[in-house]
């Protein structure tokens, strides 16, 4: 009886709180400290500085330069990041980080709250890429799926306690309290990190290239390689809808269908919850391109009560769809990306995506407006819907094509991920780096 329990409470361990090797739970719980001072943190900022300015176009700057540094660190300086001891780029960046929240403290003024920002959005895009490519360095193979659920799930349920009690503790004491609380997190962060086996940082091949070559490497690489070129044609498709889908949720649930401020919040926490659930339901999926495009299809099903009904639980019952359908979306998106590229080329091709696809979701936030105003606010969400119908339809055409040209499910070697820990002996063919 004991025996049949712990088979069953041993790979649930594994995807919620990750597996027990080299350290990785540790840095599971770093992650989860991080996340849940950065979210209550961005509440605070957000608060203090629309009660300062009372101007939506602070808010707006604020909101740009939280997230545009990944753009960015994708496109000019993603190269850079693969020359880096990942472990020990993390524990800077988090200090970093950690020094400008705890400046936030003092500095009221406008400019320079958004330019403090700007630096934390930095800190945190860096930090995503990194820790992308860290896993799968942390970790063996077999639990490289248990790894990815396990941070992306607590990444999201600390997103909804961190705004939770960001928020109370906003009201009930002041923001530069939950600001210097803040800093205090990504010091344990940084302490919590600097505990792990060291990573050297892997030797890269594109060293002697001219600097416009190795911007565009991860491009390049992601072109070459069959796997990598189901990811890069599909995913910007489908985080164009979600840029659209997130931008006109909270317009439709208000207008269309009169919702309160309170059902509008329930709506969207069924998403992160769903996030959650997708993540967790991930490791136990096939490892196959099909689960990841079929997951873009259950994200786009997902929204069609929004396009037919105006009853709120039967919209955040859809949304709670749309929410796993994207947790396994990500679970395949990281394991794929993690295997098929080498370590000296893993965080320059992960943040090549990360930035190509954040961009074209930009975009798509940028034209749900217009969009909506031209066929209304349902139509629109069906179009989001066909967007990621589109993208699916699209990779599934250059899997297709792809399709005896590589073996989707091959396994991958530990030393092939860069882990820390000793070789391990691996069995049947190795996945090519493209």
């Amino acid at each position: 009886m004991l025996s049949v329990l712990s088979r069953l409470v041993r790979p649930a361990l594994h995807v919620a709180i990750g597996p027990p090797e080299n350290g990785f739970r540790r840095f599971w719980l770093s992650l989860a400290i991080t996340m849940f001072g950065t979210w209550a943190g961005a509440v605070a900022l957000t608060v203090r500085l629309y009660d300062q300015t009372h101007s939506t176009t602070w808010s707006s700057l604020l909101y740009v330069a939280e997230f545009a540094p990944t753009v960015f660190i994708g496109i000019a300086l993603g190269h850079l990041l693969d020359r880096l001891p990942p472990v020990r780029a993390l524990a800077i960046f988090e200090l970093t980080a950690g020094a400008s929240w705890l400046a936030l403290v003092w500095i009221e003024r406008p400019s320079l709250v958004v330019t403090l920002a700007f630096v934390n959005g930095a800190c945190a895009g860096a930090y995503k890429i990194i820790a992308t490519s860290a896993t799968s360095m942390l970790v063996s193979k077999e639990h490289l799926d248990a790894a990815n659920a396990a941070t992306l799930s607590i990444d999201n349920l600390m997103t909804l306690v961190g705004y939770a009690i960001g928020g109370i503790l906003v009201g009930a004491y002041a923001p530069d309290v939950v600001l210097a609380l803040n800093a205090g997190t990504f010091l344990i962060s940084a302490l919590l990190l600097a505990t792990l086996p060291l990573i050297p940082a892997p030797r890269s091949h594109v060293d002697h290239e001219p600097w416009r070559r190795q911007i565009t490497a991860g491009g390049r690489r992601m072109a070459a390689d069959p796997r990598l070129r189901v990811v890069l044609v599909a995913l910007p498709v489908a985080t164009a809808a979600i840029g659209m889908g997130n931008a006109l949720q909270i317009p439709l649930l208000r207008g269309a269908v009169g919702a309160s401020a309170a059902a509008i919040g329930f709506v969207l926490a069924t998403h992160a919850f769903g996030l959650v659930f997708g993540a967790w339901a991930g490791p136990f999926l096939p490892r196959r391109t099909s689960t990841f495009l079929v997951g873009m299809v259950v994200m786009g099903v997902g929204l069609l009560p929004m396009v037919f009904t105006s009853n709120v639980p039967l919209i955040a019952a859809g949304i709670l769809v749309s929410g796993f359908g994207n947790g396994v979306v990500i679970i395949r998106f990281r394991t794929t990306m993690q295997v098929a590229t080498a370590p000296q080329d893993r965080a320059s091709t992960i943040a090549f995506i990360y930035s190509f696809a954040f961009g074209v979701g930009v975009l798509g936030a940028a034209l749900a407006g217009p969009v909506a105003s031209i066929v209304d606010l349902r139509p629109a969400i069906g179009i989001t819907i066909l967007l990621f119908v589109t993208a699916a339809t699209a990779g599934a055409m250059v899997d297709f094509l792809d399709r005896g040209r590589y073996d989707p499910v091959a396994t991958v070697s530990d030393e092939m991920l860069g882990g820390v820990g000793p070789a391990r002996p691996t069995h049947g063919a190795s996945a090519s780096t493209g």
